[in-house]
Formats: C-alpha cells, sequence, structure tokens
C-alpha cells in the first residue's frame, strides 16, 4: 500500500471509530492544526523570549512584533463557509481575544487558513489590520492591548457562527502538571466575547468544554523551545508534537488528494438514425450531484440537453442514457459537466457526431443487405462496420454518394455503420 494509500485509510478509520465513541479526542472536518507559542528572536528583539509581549502579541503593530500564529485546516474534501465563525483563548482574565472570520470565509478541502500578527509571516489574516480591538470590528480584545497564545497555563477554542465549539486544545507550564488542572486553574476559566459583526454575546470556556479538549503534553519553558510550534502529528490527527520546523500553512504529514467525483469509464454519442444516442457509465462516485448533457455546434458555445440526477456516492457500475432528438446538422460537439453537491464541475472528452439531411440506410433491419445513400458528393467516403463492442470488423471506401452494404455472411445482431468517421448509424441484421 502507497503511503498517501496509507495515510487516507488512517483518517477514514479515525473518523469511523470517532462516530462510534471509540476514542474520547475530539475530531472535526476544520480544525485548529498547528500554533506558535514561543517566537524566535527572528527580529532581534531584546529580552526573553518567553515573556516578550511585543513578540509574543497576535494583533501588535510595532514593528517585528506579533510573531505568533494559529494555523487552521479543513480535514474534508468539501469546501467549508467559516464565516462568523471565531477563534479564541485566554491568559487568566486579563490577556486573551478572539477574532470572528468575516462573512463569506470559505476553506477549501485540505486547505490551510492562518492568521497572526505582522511578524508571523505570510498568514491568511493579518490582525492588526483589524484593530482596535475593542468588538466592534472581526477582533476582540480583555484589556491588555496584545493577545498572545500562552507559553504557560492556555488554550484555543474554536467556535461556529452558532458560538457551538468545534475544535479545543488546552496545554499547561510543565507535563507534570495533573490533568484535572483543566477544572481548577483560573487560566481556564474567563469570558470572552464575540465581536459585534458577527452578533456579540459570550462563549463558553475552557472548563466547560473539557471533554472535548485534546491535551497538549509539552513543556514550553525552555530556550531551547524557542522558534518551535506545536503541531499535529498527520495534519487533522489526534496526536502532537513540538515541531522545530514550523509549517506555517502548510502539510504536516502526506497530502492525501480527495477522490475524484466520478470515475467514468465511457462516454460515448453516435447517430442512430436521425438521433444521437448518448451513454456513459461511472466505475465510482463521490458527491456527484447530477449530470448535464452539454451540446455545441462550434465546440466553443455549449447548451444542455438535459440533466440526469447523480448518484451521490457508489462504488457500482451504473450506466446513464439520454438523447438528442433533433442534432444538428454537419458537425454536432458533444460533452458531459459533472456537478458536485457543492457545485464543482468536471467535464469529460468531447465527442463528435456528422449528420446530413440525406444520409440513409435502407432497409433497416435487413436479413443482410443494406443500401447506404446520401453520402457526400465529390469525395472518397469511408464506411467502417463496428459490432456493439466497438470492433471494427469491415472497411470499404467508395467515391459514389451510394453504397450496397453486404452482411450475410455476419451473424444475426446489432452493428454500426461510421460513415467518415463521424456519423453512426445503428442496423440491425435479422
Amino acid at each position: 500500500m502507497k503511503n498517501s494509500q496509507f495515510h487516507f485509510l488512517k483518517k477514514c478509520i479515525l473518523n469511523l471509530f470517532i462516530g462510534f465513541g471509540f476514542i474520547s479526542s475530539s475530531f472535526s472536518q476544520i480544525v485548529i492544526n498547528e500554533i506558535m507559542v514561543a517566537p524566535g528572536s527572528t527580529y532581534g528583539i531584546s529580552g526573553n523570549d518567553n515573556t516578550d509581549g511585543c513578540k509574543q502579541s497576535m494583533y501588535s503593530t510595532t514593528a517585528g512584533c506579533g510573531q505568533e500564529w494559529v494555523e487552521i485546516y479543513n480535514s474534508g474534501c468539501t469546501a467549508v463557509n467559516i464565516g462568523c465563525w471565531s477563534i479564541g483563548g485566554m491568559d487568566g482574565a486579563a490577556n486573551g481575544g478572539v477574532f470572528s472570520f468575516p462573512a463569506g470565509t470559505t476553506i477549501g478541502p485540505h486547505a490551510f487558513i492562518t492568521l497572526g500578527g505582522p511578524g508571523a509571516g505570510a498568514v491568511t489574516y493579518n490582525l492588526s489590520s483589524y484593530l482596535p480591538a475593542n468588538g466592534t470590528g472581526q477582533l476582540w480584545g480583555s484589556g491588555v492591548p496584545r493577545w498572545h497564545i500562552p507559553n504557560g497555563d492556555g488554550w484555543l477554542i474554536l467556535y461556529d457562527q452558532n458560538k457551538a465549539f468545534v475544535d479545543g486544545v488546552w496545554w499547561t507550564f510543565s507535563t507534570g502538571d495533573p490533568a484535572t488542572k483543566i477544572n481548577t486553574d483560573g487560566s481556564y476559566v474567563a469570558t470572552m466575547t464575540r465581536p459585534t459583526p458577527c452578533g456579540g454575546g459570550n462563549f463558553t470556556d475552557a472548563k466547560t468544554n473539557q471533554a472535548s479538549m485534546e491535551r497538549i503534553l509539552f513543556d514550553i519553558n525552555a530556550a531551547s523551545d524557542m522558534g518551535k510550534t506545536f503541531a499535529r502529528t498527520a495534519d487533522a490527527g489526534s496526536t502532537w508534537f513540538q515541531d522545530a520546523s514550523p509549517t506555517l500553512g502548510t502539510t504536516n504529514d502526506v497530502l492525501v488528494s480527495c477522490p475524484l467525483p466520478i470515475e467514468l469509464i465511457s462516454f460515448e454519442a453516435r447517430l442512430n438514425n436521425r438521433q444521437v444516442d448518448l451513454t456513459w457509465q461511472t466505475a465510482s462516485e463521490h458527491n456527484n450531484d447530477y449530470f448535464s448533457v452539454e451540446r455545441s455546434h462550434d465546440g466553443t458555445s455549449w447548451e444542455t440537453i438535459e440533466n440526469l440526477q447523480g448518484a451521490g456516492n457508489s462504488t457500482s457500475l451504473l450506466s446513464y442514457q439520454t438523447y438528442d432528438f433533433y442534432p444538428y446538422r454537419g458537425i454536432g460537439y458533444y460533452r458531459l459537466k459533472q456537478v458536485d453537491y457543492d457545485g464543482k464541475t468536471t467535464f469529460s472528452e468531447i465527442q463528435r457526431v456528422y449528420k446530413t439531411d440525406d444520409l440513409m440506410i435502407l432497409p433497416n433491419p435487413s436479413a443482410g443487405v443494406f443500401g447506404i445513400g446520401g453520402m457526400p458528393k465529390h469525395q472518397e467516403n469511408s464506411i467502417s462496420v463496428l459490432d456493439i463492442t466497438g470492433k471494427e470488423l469491415e472497411h470499404y471506401t467508395t467515391e459514389d454518394e451510394s453504397y450496397q452494404l453486404d452482411l450475410t455472411h455476419r451473424t444475426a445482431g446489432i452493428y454500426f455503420v461510421i460513415i467518415n468517421g463521424f456519423e453512426s448509424i445503428k442496423i440491425i441484421k435479422n
């Protein structure tokens, strides 16, 4: 098994176990994935990195300050609108903050959103742009003119637009601290306020959400810890580690691609007398809402013939069929558009069909002799006979407008006659 397949399978199994309550760790499609809690001396600011409020701030406007950051990750294969979702944390009752994502913020499948101060690097949201931190904008602050991720006892919680808990982590100054400290230490009990644009109101604290919070078991008090982050060993996984090589906005493990919306085996457009038969098969479907069958007279401008409902999710072989009863004269182009539940689209390869007003095969059905008439004048016309699997059985050329096709030596059944590589007519030999 490939490594990427192993990681994808591992995550699927993790989701299944959590759904049945076998794993106590919290899990969500959107998670807090990595946090910078102890910035290094990148900007040469004097003072102890652990206690330097300038470096620790996530929204200070001072040059070189605001080096802390938070990374949020979408582990799923569908985009999620996190407009007015909020992330917040407190250090005691004074030094804390909340940031509410602006309306319409969307995080795509296996994508990252980052937030932090001006010294944090290339973050999605530079919080110094949302000052003042008084709650009238997207940022709320508890009092001290900075918001840092504590390197003592601390916590962070992600809430949805209804202020419900989504994901959260907590940690202590030392790994020797008891797991019950979240119940007894005042650092985990504090009131945070949602910014006004997203409706205001207070959030629940770490102690209230202790059953759903993940604990990070690492010391954060040594000089050697500077410049390291807390990160999930595997993106959205349940195990955390202290990473000496921060991965701001990039994957921590093997990036697993989302499954294709459909596994298309075939898509065919064939002229059947005066109509075009359109058929396709899928081996699997994932989040497949519907198909649109489209046609074009020039291969550029497209119109929809019909929409057909998809299977949603399937691992079985499925067949679909529809018809164009009034195809274009001359060359017509056909393609299949597949639409996901989230509105994303994919397209098949384009098929061409050639139709004239005069081409005909008579009689049809026949005991074996078919008269082909109405082929283009003044050119060499090619005639191919195919079986129902698409295998070419016979091939002829003629410069005449008509041709007598003799299939008396063939067994009874259905065949397809292809004229000049474009126009396909189904015939039946009795």
